[in-house]
Parts: structure tokens; C-alpha cells; sequence
């Protein structure tokens, strides 16, 4: 099973760095138990259904945490990306799915997922342009080329957001 959003964190923020994160055994373990979640031929218990999505909202929330607490830039972006790489494919997910229409639903909550890792970070100022270049990096380019629809819903997704932020701060 996947580890909450705090040990999920204090594990990969505490790995080793070299000129590579140093994946603990703990971390391995994560790694195996979120593969063998999704190697599965079907997800249909609810308890699966809550774990896929604990393990996307622990992921979006350490990758977030670790830019917010403005270290080093080349060590953060290890650790992101090793948390960004537990993040399920939403075609897989589909796949394993018995529900109709799973598809448009993965695909829609990928582009949720997206935007809500996408938008900047305003509560540390100083990390917003790196956190803007790493995700334009590892995540909307390659996916821009693999996958455009998901990008445009996602850039959708995040003018809204953007838009409610907006709304939220002039009736302040």
C-alpha cells in the first residue's frame, strides 16, 4: 500500500543525493507496490479506486511541498521526479477500469492532475520560474508530444483556476 502524504514526503525529501536521488529501500518498496497496484487486470474495489487516488493527491502535494521549500534547485528536481514518476498513466488506468466511459474520466482527471501541478507557485515567490521550467520540462512538453488533448484540457483546467484565484483576491 502507498504511504500517506507526509511519509511519501519526508521519504524522498530525506533520500540521499549524489549526482542521483539514492533510492532507499523504502522508497524501492513504494515504487514495487504502486507497480503492482497498477499491474493489476482489473481495478474495481473501491479501496483501489481510494489508494489510486491517495497516491496522485500524495504525489501533486510533495512535488508542490518540495519546490516550496526553496533548497537547492538541481536536488529538488530529483526528488520531483521521482515522485512524478508514481503517477499513474490514465490510458492504464482506463484499461483496468470495468466502468463505461472510463476513459474520458481518466483522461479528464489526468488533466485535473496536470493543472493542479501546473499552476504556479505563489506562495514562494522565488521558486516560481524554476517550478515553471522544470514542469514545462519533464511534464507538458513530453506530453504536448504524446498526448496534445490531455494538454489542452489541462491548459483549460488552469485558466479556471487561475480565474477563480483572481475572483478570490478582488473580493478580498
Amino acid at each position: 500500500m502507498p504511504p500517506g502524504q507526509d511519509e511519501l514526503f519526508d521519504l524522498v525529501s530525506q533520500a540521499t543525493i549524489t549526482d542521483r536521488l539514492v533510492e532507499t529501500a523504502e522508497m524501492r518498496a513504494i515504487r514495487s507496490s504502486v507497480a503492482r497496484l497498477f499491474s493489476l487486470r482489473a481495478v474495481r474495489l473501491p479501496q483501489e479506486q481510494l489508494t489510486i487516488r491517495n497516491l496522485k493527491a500524495s504525489v501533486i502535494t510533495g512535488i508542490r511541498r518540495l519546490w516550496a521549500i526553496a533548497e537547492d534547485p538541481s536536488a529538488i528536481k530529483l526528488r520531483a521526479r521521482w515522485l512524478l514518476e508514481l503517477l499513474p498513466d490514465p490510458y492504464a488506468l482506463a484499461a483496468l477500469s470495468s466502468t463505461e466511459g472510463t476513459v474520458e474520466m481518466e483522461l479528464d482527471a489526468r488533466a485535473g492532475d496536470i493543472a493542479l501541478l501546473a499552476m504556479p507557485l505563489f506562495e514562494v515567490p522565488q521558486m516560481i520560474e524554476g517550478y515553471q521550467q522544470w514542469i514545462e520540462e519533464v511534464l507538458m512538453k513530453p506530453l504536448q508530444q504524446s498526448d496534445p488533448v490531455v494538454v489542452e484540457r489541462a491548459v483549460r483546467k488552469i485558466d479556471l483556476l487561475l480565474a477563480n484565484v483572481a475572483s478570490a483576491e478582488d473580493k478580498s
